[in-house]
Parts: C-alpha cells; structure tokens; sequence
C-alpha cells in the first residue's frame, strides 16, 4: 500500500497498478479531495489528517455499501472544508491541531502561527465542520 500525493492522482493511481500488476494498492492523500474521482480510477482508499477523521470513515461506509451516490453527497458535505484547508499546508496544520483542542483531543493548540492569513472565513468552516460532527450520527 502507498499514498498517493500527486495533485491529480488520477495517472499516478493508474501508474503505479500497471507497473506492480494491481499487487500494490493506492490511497488517495491531499486531503481526500479528489477521493471520488480516485476511486474511480482503482484507488483503494484514502489516508487523512485525523481532525475530522469520523467524516471519511462515514464517507468510506456508504462506499462500501457501495452506494457511490450516497459517497458523493457525503463527500460534498465536508471536503469543500478541507479544500479550503489544505490549500496552504501551515495554515492546515494549524486548523488540525484547532479542531483536535475543540474537540478536547488534544491539551492545547499551541502551534507556531502560519505565515499566512488566519481569517473570519477560516473561523467559520470550523465552526460548521465542529457543529456538523457533533450534531450527528456518522456510524451508518
């Protein structure tokens, strides 16, 4: 098994079951944000940061029910998120160990302050990513 970094994946993916005859697996990295389209081109899962960790698994159970139509409406539910996110990796760092404090995970969100901007639009997708985790069930 191997994580896929490439931003599109999608010809790594296919690179990398051509040249080890389908013996070595691929998951998807960035984030998950092309895990849709990943999987569709022989992905065999995803590898996320652990901050919303219980959203992907959510997403994972209706893929493997096979319900890719169910996958691709919870997808779009949070990985809009996490694009936002991972568009500046200090910036995702610093998000993670938020959640993770607001979560009561981890002690402290102690980090060295990005480089760049933390701003009101930051603030309020965590919020929302917060408050749709904690409003719901994600076990079906």
């Amino acid at each position: 098994m191997i994580k896929c970094e490439a931003n599109p994946p999608f010809d790594s993916i296919a690179r990398v079951r051509e040249i080890s005859d389908g013996k070595v697996g691929t998951l998807i990295g960035w984030g998950g944000i092309a895990w849709g389209a990943g999987t569709a081109a022989g992905a065999v899962g995803v590898q996320p940061g652990s901050a919303v960790v219980d959203l992907y698994k959510w997403a994972q159970r209706a893929l493997d029910r096979g319900d890719v139509a169910e996958f691709d409406k919870r997808l779009a539910t949070f990985i809009p998120w996490i694009t936002l996110w991972i568009a500046n990796v200090e910036l995702l760092v610093a998000i993670e160990k938020e959640i993770l404090f607001r979560r009561g995970v981890i002690a402290t969100n102690y980090c060295r302050r990005p480089t760049t901007g933390w701003d009101s639009t930051l603030d309020r997708t965590i919020d929302e990513a917060i408050a749709f985790i904690e409003s719901g069930d994600f076990s079906g």
